[in-house]
């Protein structure tokens, strides 16, 4: 009881500080709702300016760890005290050299507020101790390859990066145990963010818009996928394929041309449930589709399922697809995140900008003031 006492007070003083921040916060995010006849709703995403007042710099290459001194960038390379790539600038023409490559180095290092533009990858990281990197609050603007590509580095933090125009957003190859928060993927060629061969990963608090995909699981298990918008996308909110044993839970999948989320043939026992489903696949009779197996549309603890806001209100949410799910306990309203377990944990200990904050009260405002169903 003091638990559950105690859990509901943080709720409420959580909602009331964000209240607060929105009223003086301008919005990012807008939740707009155009006059039309199939009354649909739109997330319109306002990117942030690029940074001014960064220290002009070539590109970075580090192969070795004696590379690190050699740029004379601040720390020591160890667990408390890494060395620090921050502040920089970093514009350039030369095809397919990446903005920032680190490879193969076993020193520890932040890279942190930096503003990235180049002709072929953003940042790219590849093979690096376990927990030795953390890649915060940069910019990467029209990279024409991977905004920012992780290979072989496992518990790594990916935090508050805004990704803007690359072919991939964020990509993660063989780096279990990583943490992917607050970030902004917009308008990438193929997808927001894309983990292949990755498992026991957290993607939370992201906000994934106007690319081809927003969030992507291949030969990937065990992730947690919560609480991130995905929206306004040409194919899918999420898609899974070949993807076992994942939880998807709290995210919000609004306007995505096809489906909000969709699992591929050998996607099974994923979990998905307190997802809002908002204007997906407008022209068919699904929000969702499983070609899966074994796949559950619903918490089994709580019975408490998905809100669609094309149910109809009566039975079960019959979801597309040759697996014949459905969702058995729909919910008539919106959920609210408030954190659970290891998220909990995670989200205790980060920044949430005001990009989120925005969200959360625009959807917290829509959940109260309109629960229309869409037409057919």
């Amino acid at each position: 009881m003091y638990k559950e006492r105690k859990n509901k007070l943080k709720f409420l003083s959580g909602l009331l500080f964000c209240i607060i921040l929105f009223s003086l916060a301008s919005s990012e995010i807008c939740l707009a709702k155009p006059d039309s006849r199939q009354e649909n709703w739109n997330i319109s995403v306002v990117i942030p300016p690029i940074p001014e007042g960064l220290i002009p710099h070539e590109v970075i290459e580090i192969i070795n760890d004696a590379n690190f001194t050699d740029y004379g960038f601040p720390g020591s390379g160890t667990e408390e005290d890494p060395y620090l790539i921050q502040n920089y600038n970093i514009t350039s023409d030369e095809f397919g050299t990446p903005g920032i490559l680190i490879d193969n180095v076993k020193k520890y290092f932040t890279i942190q507020n930096c503003f990235v533009q180049t002709m072929g990858d953003g940042i790219t990281i590849k093979r690096v101790n376990k927990g030795a990197c953390d890649v915060i609050n940069n910019y990467i603007y029209e990279s024409t390859g991977y905004g920012l590509e992780i290979r072989f580095g496992y518990n790594l933090l990916v935090e508050r990066n805004t990704i803007v125009r690359a072919m991939y957003g964020i990509y993660l190859d063989t780096a279990d145990g990583s943490v992917i928060m607050e970030n902004l993927c917009y308008q990438n060629t193929i997808k927001g963010i894309s983990l292949y061969q990755t498992n026991d990963c957290t993607i939370v608090n992201n906000t994934l818009a106007e690319s081809t995909e927003g969030i992507s699981l291949g030969t990937a298990s065990d992730c947690t996928v919560a609480n991130n918008t995905c929206a306004n996308n040409l194919e899918y909110g999420i898609r899974l394929f070949d993807a076992q044993n994942n939880n998807l839970m709290y995210n919000t999948l609004v306007n995505n041309t096809e489906y909000g989320i969709y699992l591929r043939n050998i996607a099974s026992k994923n979990k998905i449930h307190h997802n809002a489903f908002i204007d997906n696949n407008l022209l068919g009779t699904s929000q969702a589709e499983d070609e899966g197996s074994s796949n559950t549309w619903y918490d089994n603890e709580s019975n408490e399922g998905n809100y669609w806001d094309d149910w109809s209100g009566i039975g079960s949410y019959q979801i597309g697809g040759l697996a014949t799910s459905e969702d058995l306990y729909p919910l008539d309203a919106i959920p609210v995140f408030t954190g659970l377990g290891e998220v909990e944990e995670i989200l205790d200990s980060s920044f949430s900008s005001s990009i989120y904050i925005v969200l959360a009260i625009g959807i917290l405002a829509l959940s109260l003031r309109f629960r229309k169903k869409r037409k057919n």
